[in-house]
C-alpha cells in the first residue's frame, strides 16, 4: 500500500509539473517591461476578439492587409499581449510577442525597415525606430536614427532580464478589457496637468481600461492612492452627490446635458483663475461695476448644476444652465436695475421682468433670470421663458441621483448636424449603418475616485465590429 501511495504522489506530481509546462505564462512580450516603468498599456488581441466578436483568424488576416498586401504572417503572435511603456532611459517603447522571427523581419523589410545580425539577436531599424528580435518577443525603442546606436545596450539588458514587477503592472491588472493602461500621476503629463488643483501626487496612480459589452464600449479609469492622499478627499474639489432636483426642468431629449453638484464660489474661484484676460472675465467685471453683484449671484448656487444642449445648431448655439441657490441676495436692488446701455460699454443691461433679465455683450444676448430658487442662464428668450418650469419627466436624469457627475452626448444628432459628414454617409451606405448604430456618449462619476465614459449603441457591438471589419479589408 506504501509502494502504491507513492506511485500515486509521483503521478500526481508528474501531472502538476506537465500542467505547469504546458499551460505556463507564455507572454515573453511582459518580462522586457521595467519594474519602475511610470507608464504600461496593453492590448490583448484575445480579449479583443472575445468581446467584439472577432475570429482571432479574421485578425491575423486584417493586419497584414492594411500593412501590406503580399504577406501571408506577420510572425507576430496575436494570441498574447502588446506592451507599450516608458523605459528607464526615458524612450517610449514597445514590445510584441513572436510567434516567428523570420516572417516578423520579412514584414518589417517590406515596410521600409533595414536588417542585421548583431550580439546574438536581429536587429531592424528605420528613421523612426529601433527593434530587438529574438525567437519569443521584440522589443521597439521609438527614437531618431542618430541616436539609436546608444539605445542598445538598454535594449539587451531589457530582452535578458526575467519578469519584473512593481506598481504599474499590478495596477495594469486591477481593470477589465481588452486595452488597459497604467501610469504614475507623479511621473507623468498627469501631474502639468493637475498640479495647480492638486499639489501631491506622491504614490499615486491611475488605472484604465477600454471593454466592450453587449452594447456599449466603456472606458473606466480608477484613482489609487494612499487612503491620507489629498487625492482621495472629495471634499477639497467641492464634489458631493448630485440630488437630480433639476432633471425634470430639462429639455427632452437634449444632444447634451451635464450635471454636477456644486458650490458656487468654488465655480467663481475657477472663473477667476483660468478666464484670465478673456471675455468672460470682461463680462463679468463689467455686470459687477456697472450693474449687479455678479460674483454674489454665483456665490449663492449651492447644489446640483445642469448644462442643457437642447439641439445641436451650429450657427445660433444653444444652451440652458439652471443651478440650485441657497439665497438671492443678489436680487435685493433689483428695484434699482434699470435697462440701461452706457456709452462705449462692451455690455448692456436690461429688465424683463422682476426675477427675469438680459444681458448683451458685444451682440450676444445672455437670458438671466430666477425661479423656484433657481438661477437660469439661457441662450434665448425661448429657453429662457420656460426655464427651471416642470415638464416631462426625464428618466435618464433622475437616474444619475448619488453620483459625483454626470453628462451624456447624442452622438446620433452631433454627427449627423455636420453637413459634410452627413454627405460622406449618404454616399457610403454601409459606412451609414455603421455609424446610425452609435447612441449615446455618456460620462460618469459613481465616487470622485472612478470615471467611465461609455459609448452606447442602437446595435449589438460584435454587430457593429463585424461591419467594420468588412469595411477594412474590403477590397
Amino acid at each position: 500500500m506504501k509502494k502504491i501511495a507513492i506511485a500515486i504522489v509521483c503521478l500526481l506530481l508528474a501531472g502538476v509539473a506537465a500542467a505547469w509546462y504546458f499551460m505556463r505564462d507564455t507572454d515573453a512580450a511582459r518580462d522586457v517591461l521595467p519594474s519602475d516603468a511610470s507608464f504600461v498599456a496593453s492590448f490583448d488581441p484575445m480579449e479583443f476578439t472575445k468581446e467584439c466578436g472577432f475570429n482571432l483568424l479574421d485578425l491575423f488576416d486584417l493586419i497584414p492587409k492594411i500593412l501590406s498586401g503580399d504577406i501571408k504572417s506577420t510572425g507576430i503572435d496575436l494570441t498574447e499581449p502588446a506592451y507599450v511603456f516608458d523605459s528607464p532611459i526615458g524612450v517610449s517603447a514597445i514590445s510584441l510577442n513572436v510567434k516567428d522571427a523570420d516572417k516578423l523581419e520579412q514584414l518589417l523589410n517590406s515596410i521600409g525597415f533595414a536588417s542585421e545580425e548583431q550580439q546574438g539577436y536581429k536587429w531592424v531599424n528605420n528613421n523612426k525606430a529601433i527593434g530587438c528580435i529574438d525567437s519569443k518577443k521584440v522589443l521597439f525603442f521609438l527614437s531618431s536614427s542618430e541616436k539609436q546606436d546608444n539605445l542598445r545596450s538598454e535594449m539587451i539588458k531589457l530582452m535578458k532580464q526575467s519578469r519584473q514587477d512593481g506598481p504599474v503592472m499590478d495596477g495594469l491588472t486591477q481593470q477589465q478589457g481588452f486595452l488597459r493602461v497604467c501610469f504614475s500621476c507623479e511621473d507623468s503629463g498627469f501631474k502639468k496637468v493637475f498640479s495647480g488643483i492638486i499639489p501631491d501626487f506622491k504614490d499615486a496612480y491611475v488605472n484604465a481600461a477600454l471593454h466592450a459589452g453587449a452594447r456599449d464600449l466603456t472606458l473606466s479609469a480608477k484613482l489609487l492612492a494612499p487612503k491620507n492622499s489629498p487625492l482621495m478627499d472629495s471634499e477639497k474639489y467641492a464634489l458631493r452627490p448630485i440630488n437630480s432636483n433639476l432633471a425634470d426642468f430639462a429639455p427632452a431629449d437634449p444632444t447634451f446635458w451635464f450635471c454636477a453638484n456644486l458650490r458656487g464660489e468654488t465655480i467663481l474661484n475657477y472663473m477667476k483663475k483660468n478666464f484670465i484676460n478673456s471675455q468672460w472675465q470682461a463680462a463679468l467685471i463689467a455686470l459687477n461695476v456697472f450693474f449687479f453683484d455678479a460674483d454674489l449671484m454665483l456665490k449663492a448656487i449651492d447644489g446640483d448644476v445642469m448644462v442643457v444642449v437642447p439641439k445641436v445648431d451650429l450657427e445660433h448655439p444653444q444652451f440652458l444652465l439652471t443651478a440650485t441657490l441657497n439665497n438671492t441676495d443678489f436680487l435685493k436692488n433689483s428695484d434699482d436695475w434699470e435697462e440701461t446701455k452706457l456709452k462705449d460699454a462692451p455690455v448692456s443691461f436690461k429688465k424683463r421682468s422682476d426675477t427675469d433679465y438680459t444681458v448683451t455683450y458685444e451682440g450676444q444676448d445672455l437670458y438671466i433670470g430666477v425661479r423656484n430658487s433657481c438661477l437660469y442662464l439661457a441662450s434665448t428668450m425661448e429657453l429662457a421663458d420656460n426655464a427651471c418650469q416642470k415638464g416631462e419627466t426625464n428618466d435618464q436624469m433622475k437616474a444619475i441621483r448619488g453620483t459625483y457627475l454626470n453628462a451624456s452626448l447624442d452622438a446620433t444628432q452631433l454627427i449627423k448636424s455636420y453637413a459634410p459628414m452627413a454627405l460622406m454617409l449618404g454616399a457610403a451606405p454601409q459606412l451609414y449603418e455603421t455609424v446610425d448604430a452609435i447612441d449615446r456618449l455618456v460620462f460618469s462619476c459613481d465616487d470622485p475616485q472612478n470615471i467611465k465614459l461609455s459609448l452606447t449603441t442602437k446595435k449589438p457591438v460584435k454587430e457593429i465590429f463585424k461591419n467594420l471589419q468588412s469595411l477594412l479589408t474590403e477590397k
